[in-house]
């Protein structure tokens, strides 16, 4: 995109940002028969995992799900927007943690967290949980291709007091606090799909073998952090509410990929209480597929533990 074209969508979604939630509201109402019925915006990717994560359920259930994940993806839209002019007080206010309580052993004792979480419910207003921690917090991201774009969200984020390293420079990141002494609270969006040629452990996620990112499980191993799933709720339009439930506390004894194992275990316990708030949208298994192809065809890449060889 033009520099002109960036700053004149820029001033139309500043503007917008402007508008109070009821309105912004009225508008994601709007925007969810734009998205779902006009548009049909990958209308056939959502419908396709949600049938091969729920083969049992009548295409009647399926149907309400992939309608509902619509009408939150809508409101998660504008709630996203409207973080260019939230202050930190005001978005943790929309999203308390449950249990902050439970860092305090962790923190005297100079304890790093690893927080890994997922694309479930509203993970942008989970910046607000800083304001509950008392802890150096880093954001881990991936980031965007357009670089105004990239400078854009990056700016946004940052001001809700957390630090986003790109995931190519985390470790760096992570050493020079430990050096300080500094325990950090890093937070990982774990349920990404890892590049192919990456790609080291398959588990079985929502009825179908699933290629995963062992990013957080290594990192936490390295530098002995204690792991916590970040469970997201939403209580309301507009409203959250995240958990931290232990899942290693000692991650130098756990077998390989056990931690792993148990994230994606408590996010799929958490998807089939309320799917509608899961990104359907996203290709999720498009290297299961590709691993499908070539198994077909004759070639194994993985052995029986879905390990690659």
């Amino acid at each position: 995109m033009s520099a002109p074209g960036f700053y004149f969508l820029y001033a139309i979604l500043y503007t917008l940002a402007l508008l109070p939630f009821w309105f912004l509201y009225l508008l994601s109402d709007c925007l969810y028969v734009l998205l779902y019925y006009v548009f049909r915006y990958r209308r056939t990717i959502v419908t396709d995992n949600i049938a091969n994560a729920f083969p049992s359920k009548s295409k009647k259930e399926r149907i309400k799900i992939e309608k509902a994940f619509y009408v939150h993806f809508a409101d998660m839209m504008i709630e996203s927007l409207k973080m260019i002019h939230l202050s930190p007080e005001k978005l943790s206010k929309r999203i308390p943690v449950l249990n902050p309580e439970i860092l305090d052993q962790y923190r005297v004792s100079g304890r790093s967290i690893a927080a890994v979480g997922a694309h479930y419910g509203n993970w942008e207003w989970t910046l607000g949980i800083v304001q509950h921690l008392n802890y150096k917090t880093i954001g881990v991201y991936k980031p965007l291709n357009n670089k105004r774009f990239d400078a854009f969200i990056n700016k946004m984020r940052s001001k809700f007091g957390t630090e986003l390293v790109s995931m190519r420079d985390i470790i760096r990141v992570i050493l020079k606090y430990k050096i300080e002494k500094t325990p950090t609270f890093n937070v990982f969006i774990a349920d990404q799909s890892p590049v192919w040629e990456e790609t080291q452990y398959w588990t079985q996620f929502l009825n179908q073998t699933t290629a995963v990112y062992l990013g957080p499980e290594k990192i936490a191993k390295q530098f002995n952090m204690v792991v916590l799933y970040g469970k997201i709720e939403k209580t309301g339009r507009g409203r959250y509410s995240v958990e931290l439930i232990p899942i290693a506390e000692n991650p130098s004894e756990m077998g390989e990929f056990e931690i792993t194992r148990r994230f994606f275990q408590e996010l799929e316990n958490q998807i089939i209480s309320k799917p509608e708030y899961w990104l359907w949208s996203h290709r999720r298994w498009k290297l299961t597929r590709k691993r499908e192809k070539e198994e077909k065809n004759g070639i194994f890449r993985f052995n029986e533990n879905n390990v690659r060889k």
